[in-house]
């Protein structure tokens, strides 16, 4: 009897195990699809298959942070921000994970929490040109022009276009070193004891004093004024100042208003694309995808796209701030083609602009 029933738990016990391996077999085996799915920027499809493995196993590996970039590139804005903070959650602070919140909390228009994990994913990730420049975008519109300029000359250094680009435009830049052209803020003039037995003072001497200072106020002995009392030098002072200051407001430079050249292309009377920013209008499109757009809405959808010097799209991501639909099918159709594109090659490692996607309902 012993044996028999030695016998049958064995045999459950197999069951069991081969369930459990077919089991974790299969997850794997979703997981992988998934991965794919993702790397490959089909992220309907992908999103899909990681929302039925959290089903089964939420901590499974990184599923729900891949879910949460599908969301994320989908425009679901509020849902990747839930899984994100699950896996933070589950799995602690990571570089990955912490960027991937702080670019979701900035499309939330969470600023300050955007910055506090961009800054953190920094921590983990200091070469990461891309969160550079997000967190100088920030700097920008809070205001800290300083802080903006410093973040974007580093991701310049660590090959960014778009930053080299906020560099000549916004900050000035000289070999790669940002000019901060913002105006220092003007100190009081610090009082300095005269220099004994100088000898007269001479217009040429009180330059040669003043150049000698580094542009302090020095003061002077009014001892030796050849015998001119102190309100009559004061006023010749005065005087000669007045003659020798030129009126320069009218040579400064009037800035001009930019204007970006467009790339307009008419793909049919249901869509016109708009190919725009930092120069990339002006660049020759080689080849295009074709483009189907079957839509019950009017509106835009842009996307953001880089493009590298060979003029193949390196990126593309979905810009809620320039765009009027949010439609998870149009926005993933909008990425997908807008790396399809193709444009002649250039000498810049790297050029970033939009593609607008304007869209009539049929």
């Amino acid at each position: 009897m012993k044996r028999y029933f030695l016998g049958f738990a064995i045999i459950v016990f197999s069951a069991v195990s081969g369930m459990s391996q077919n089991y974790e077999e299969e997850i794997s085996f979703q997981y992988v699809k998934a991965k794919y799915l993702v790397d490959t920027e089909r992220w309907d499809e992908g999103l899909k298959i990681l929302s039925e493995i959290i089903k089964k196993d939420e901590n499974y590996e990184n599923a729900m942070l891949l879910r949460a970039e599908c969301k994320f590139m989908l425009a679901a804005y509020k849902g990747a921000k839930m899984d994100l903070l699950a896996h933070l959650g589950n799995k602690g602070v990571t570089a990955e994970n912490s960027a991937w919140l702080g670019r979701t909390m900035y499309a939330l228009e969470e600023k300050e929490g955007a910055l506090n994990c961009i800054t953190s994913a920094l921590f983990l990730d200091p070469e990461n040109p891309k969160l550079f420049e997000l967190r100088g975008e920030i700097y920008a519109e809070q205001g800290n022009d300083v802080s903006a300029c410093e973040d974007w000359n580093n991701a310049y250094k660590y090959g960014s276009g778009k930053a080299e680009y906020y560099l000549q435009k916004n900050c000035g830049m000289t070999n790669g070193n940002p000019i901060v052209t913002k105006v220092p803020e003007t100190k009081k003039p610090t009082y300095q004891e005269p220099k004994k037995d100088n000898g007269p003072i001479t217009e040429g001497k009180r330059v040669e004093d003043d150049l000698e200072n580094d542009g302090k106020v020095s003061a002077v002995d009014n001892t030796e004024n050849n015998g001119m009392d102190d309100s009559k030098m004061d006023s010749e002072m005065n005087e000669n100042k007045v003659e020798n200051v030129e009126d320069t407001t009218d040579e400064l430079p009037v800035p001009e208003p930019e204007h970006e050249k467009e790339n307009v292309i008419v793909i049919d009377e249901d869509l016109t694309l708009t190919i725009y920013g930092m120069g990339l209008g002006e660049r020759k499109v080689l080849d295009r995808p074709s483009i189907l757009i079957l839509s019950d809405v009017d509106g835009e959808v842009t996307v953001d796209v880089c493009v590298n010097e060979r003029g193949k799209v390196e990126s593309a991501e979905y810009n809620p701030k320039l765009s009027t639909i949010d439609k998870k099918s149009l926005v993933s159709l909008a990425i997908r083609k807008s790396k399809e594109f193709w444009f002649e090659k250039l000498g810049k490692k790297e050029q970033c602009g939009y593609i607008v996607f304007k869209i009539q309902s049929s």
